[in-house]
């Protein structure tokens, strides 16, 4: 298949020194410039075993796409919805999929190259474009949506691919995210919020929120209840009681946020650290404690999503890990990787790593690991 050319950079300059236990690609997508939002574009840096092999940008070749750029379309089924794909970025099954918000998700080979349209949900139905993994189980909860609107949690299994799916009636607005704890799932709509037990057919019960977009950053079982931390934009916790259905909100941090990451190594326990960023700054959360440690960035340099990933050698410590992510430049003509330690924020980032290029904006980053024992393999960006 023909494919675009686009740009790889293999000669890139690192400050300080990257951890030889981060092995794996940081992966953005984004609106492709100048496509009127109507096209998406991965960007993506390699590290492996400390040292920065290369970034790769690439445009997903959806047929509108295709046709523009005279490229050979991609196989796959056809969806009933759109076929856009500029929101989010997910590793599951060996796989990364990108998805659009109503669209079918589309897999990407390991150089960023679009491969085929994937029917994760059946019947060509179209996907919210944040499904959640279950860290426990590996299998992705998908929010489905067919040709008439209705919609349903669909459950993918990492083994088999199989799948359950069962239909949710929702408030009368649509349904745009969702998290998932031990039991539960937790369902985001306009305004409504709404948890119903894992297992079985019901329903859930919902309860009105007010808010418009709410995202779900993290959720977990609390005795009877259900806690869920919030962007709206604000941070917030919500602590849900599905019968009878009801929320209480707290404001843990009023100030507007563009992104969220919780420490979520465990499916089955509150997190203890969570952290933020908004322009100029990323704060660290302790949740326990409520104590806030911010670090903000020159003037100029504007911080994108921060990824958690978790350091193998300081998994059983607090925040043991590290955040990664893109950090841009106000003229639109530089960027870098940075890496930050993640319980000690306020430090000098442990390294950065400089794109000769401009990385745009408004990324919704993902952390792809390697596989065990994939180092040194060359570039496979």
């Amino acid at each position: 298949m023909a494919q675009p050319h686009e740009p790889t950079v293999t000669d890139l300059t690192t400050q300080g020194a990257l951890p030889v236990g981060l092995s794996g690609r940081l992966v953005g997508i984004a609106p492709r410039p100048n496509s009127d939002g109507v096209a998406g574009e991965v960007h993506c840096v390699r590290l492996d075993a400390g040292r920065a092999v290369s970034y790769r940008s690439r445009p997903i070749v959806t047929d509108a796409v295709a046709r523009r750029l005279g490229l050979d379309p991609r196989p796959g089924p056809r969806g009933t919805g759109p076929d856009i794909i500029t929101d989010n970025i997910v590793a599951f099954g060996g796989s990364v999929l990108a998805f659009g918000e109503g669209s079918l998700a589309y897999e990407l080979a390991p150089d960023l190259d679009t491969v085929r349209r994937v029917d994760l949900a059946g019947q060509a139905r179209g996907l919210a474009p944040f499904p959640k993994r279950d860290t426990v189980t590996g299998d992705l909860h998908l929010l489905a949506v067919d040709a008439a609107g209705e919609q349903a949690h669909v459950v993918v299994s990492s083994r088999a691919f199989t799948r359950t799916s069962r239909p949710i009636n929702g408030p009368g607005t649509p349904i745009t995210d969702l998290a998932i704890t031990r039991d539960h799932a937790v369902l985001a709509a306009e305004g409504f919020v709404g948890v119903a037990p894992l297992a079985g057919s019901a329903q859930p019960e919902w309860v009105a929120t007010g808010v418009a977009a709410p995202r779900l950053v993290h959720a977990h079982e609390f005795g009877e209840a259900v806690v869920v931390h919030v962007l709206t934009p604000s941070l917030e916790r919500w602590t849900l009681h599905a019968s009878p259905a009801t929320v209480a909100r707290e404001v843990l941090d009023p100030t507007p946020r563009h992104s969220a990451q919780a420490d979520d190594r465990g499916i089955d326990t509150a997190p203890r650290s969570l952290w933020t960023c908004d322009d100029r700054r990323v704060v660290h959360h302790d949740l326990v404690t409520a104590k806030r440690i911010t670090r903000t960035f020159p003037r100029g340099w504007r911080p994108g999503d921060l990824v958690f990933v978790t350091d193998a050698a300081r998994a059983a410590e607090p925040a043991g890990g590290w955040l990664v992510g893109f950090v841009h430049h106000h003229n639109g003509h530089d960027a870098e990787l940075v890496v930050l330690d993640a319980a000690d924020i306020e430090r000098q980032p442990v390294a950065t790593v400089r794109i000769p290029v401009g990385v745009p904006s408004g990324l919704r980053s993902t952390w792809v690991p390697d596989p065990p024992n994939n180092h040194n393999e060359g570039d496979r960006t």
